[in-house]
């Protein structure tokens, strides 16, 4: 299950994710999912993930994988507090263009978490310790304001970032999808701009 590069697991995936993030995890079904993804076989969901319940929670961690990944970039080399900010910023901009549906599917659980947020809460509070950590170091070296509070700008950060995809009414007649790269890159230069000395 860790390797999705067949082609019918991925099928399965992305098809998966779309439905999931559109309808929540008991408005789908198993056949719906494979009806989405052009596989005939039914045994197909178990056989590469375990079942839907396997598959769901593979969508979820697969997106944790990723911020891991990004974790350890962050750390690899050392940076200052505001260019490994920017690669969160950039992150969460790849992430959207990449998989919008991740991301819409991510924030219903975590807003409205179901019997699957006890396995994903870890993963939600190491994120959040990045960030916070991160900038912290940035109060620290005098980068940022001797007044910021790391958690209250971790908020900030996550808020300004995801706004888009937590009010999608109130953002749509504002927001053009071609414009979201645009958004974002004001939104960063609007919390540097807060938080910098």
């Amino acid at each position: 299950m860790e390797n999705f590069q067949d082609d019918t697991s991925k099928k399965i995936l992305d098809a998966a994710t779309k439905l999931f993030a559109e309808r929540g995890f008991a408005g789908v079904s198993v056949r719906e999912i494979l009806q989405a993804a052009q596989v005939g076989n039914i045994g197909a969901i178990s056989y590469y993930f375990g079942g839907k319940r396997e598959l769901y929670l593979a969508i979820l961690r697969e997106h944790f994988k990723q911020a891991h990944h990004l974790a350890d970039a962050i750390n690899r080399r050392e940076r200052s507090p505001v260019k490994k900010l920017e690669m969160i910023f950039a992150a969460i901009a790849e992430t959207y263009k990449n998989s919008p549906y991740t991301i819409k599917l991510l924030l219903t659980e975590i807003n409205q978490p179901s019997e699957f947020f006890p396995e994903i809460n870890a993963e939600v509070r190491a994120l959040q310790k990045i960030s916070r950590d991160i900038i912290q170091a940035g109060v620290k070296d005098k980068i940022f304001r001797a007044d910021v509070n790391p958690e209250s700008m971790t908020l900030v950060l996550f808020s300004i970032a995801h706004f888009v995809s937590l009010m999608p009414n109130f953002a749509k007649n504002l927001l053009a999808k071609e414009t979201f790269g645009e958004y974002l890159t004001q939104a960063q230069e609007i919390f540097f701009r807060g938080i910098m000395r």
